[in-house]
């Protein structure tokens, strides 16, 4: 869920302090150079930007008995994050909303579907507190770790899977379609909603994006081709029925991979960023085509560059920093990084600098930008690679 950018004129990120459960502060490094020397790398572009160059902090022992919600009686599968969350909201009980997580590293505890078939029992990790929970099934979403067919859909790392069903036999799943695809016949008379089911083991199941290749279940491609006509029926076989078509919006939407042909009829893959479509289509609506896909994982591609080529670079301040939030024509200082904590810097620009706070718990929505001003970098400490 995205937290709105102009929150308060007040809004503080959390600063240093000496308490044993305090997120650490970077140390102090050579002097910063705001040319292009020091370049972060993607290890530390992906990790907390508390800590740049390691894992988040561990959470202490604490006595859980204290703790009002119990554990299921029977977990069928507990999964656990490696890296911070938002958006799961927590609930007390029946209507009773608690609150929702930003930042908070999750294990979530799912129950056998003849105790509980609508609630999981979340524990939350935030800086210095423990929290344990109530979230309704539809606000936790998982992550598959392994290929797995949900009916001719094969999901990738980065997909949203919810829950539906779980047994100590596997864990039930539905996924929405991707953008440009769509349910056939055969397949609404089941559901009318855009959704396919397929079912995973509990260890193949993440908080996390974890990249893998979704062909191991599908078969490696034979060639490339494009489809001729803006929308396509898939079918389960040649002359099959239709389990679900492609919709293209523009050229570059039309290709496919090439796994088999049989009498009349090509077996085409149709990858999106979030799951690979598997069919049959007839042959007279494909032609070949030069190599343009690329079947990695989009999510696999780590970043160290921002949209506009500038390197991204890590800084730490001992000075307040003044945030500057801004939408449309709309600025306003929105916040404050306190002396010693990490920023990660995003653009180059003269007078001012384009900042990412992702990892301090302000997710921006798309049309937002935060920045600060270079009278307020100085004496700042670059830490490079």
């Amino acid at each position: 869920m995205r937290q709105p950018l102009l929150v308060t004129a007040a809004l503080y990120l959390a600063a240093c302090a000496p308490s044993p459960v305090a997120v650490p502060c970077a140390a102090t490094v050579a002097p910063a150079k705001l040319g292009p020397a020091a370049v972060a790398t993607a290890e530390q572009v992906a990790a907390p930007l508390a800590d740049p160059a390691g894992a988040p902090p561990q959470a202490p022992e604490v006595d859980r008995s204290v703790l009002g919600i119990p554990l299921p009686a029977r977990t069928v599968c507990k999964v656990t994050g490696e890296t911070p969350v938002d958006g799961v909201t927590l609930v007390i009980g029946e209507g009773l909303v608690l609150g929702d997580l930003t930042g908070a590293l999750l294990s979530v505890h799912i129950p056998h579907q003849d105790d509980n078939r609508d609630r999981f029992v979340i524990e939350a990790e935030l800086p210095g507190v423990t929290l344990r929970a109530f979230a309704e099934r539809y606000s936790v979403k998982l992550h598959p770790t392994k290929a797995a067919l949900f009916e001719f859909l094969v999901p990738r790392a980065n997909a949203l899977l919810t829950v539906l069903s779980a047994t100590e036999e596997g864990i039930g799943l539905y996924v929405h379609l991707p953008r440009r695809l769509s349910l056939g016949r055969s397949l609404r008379e089941y559901d009318s909603d855009d959704t396919v089911e397929g079912v995973l083991p509990c260890d193949a199941l993440s908080l996390d994006v974890k990249p893998f290749d979704p062909f191991v279940v599908i078969s490696e491609p034979t060639g490339q081709g494009a489809l001729t006509e803006p929308n396509v029926t898939l079918a389960s076989k040649p002359g099959g029925k239709a389990v679900g078509s492609v919709r293209l919006e523009q050229e570059t939407d039309a290709h496919v991979a090439v796994l088999d042909r049989k009498k009349g009829w090509v077996k085409v893959a149709y990858p999106t960023d979030e799951a690979v479509a598997v069919g049959w289509v007839r042959k007279r609506l494909l032609v070949p085509s030069a190599p343009k896909l690329s079947f990695q994982d989009p999510s696999a591609d780590a970043s160290t560059s921002t949209a506009d080529g500038a390197p991204r670079r890590i800084l730490v301040c001992t000075n307040p920093v003044r945030v500057r939030g801004k939408v449309g024509k709309r600025a306003v200082t929105v916040g404050i990084v306190h002396p010693n904590q990490v920023m990660l810097l995003t653009s180059n620009a003269v007078g001012e600098k384009k900042i990412d706070l992702a990892n301090h718990g302000l997710t921006l929505h798309k049309d937002a930008e935060l920045w600060v001003a270079d009278a307020d970098l100085k004496g700042c400490k670059e830490q490079g690679p």
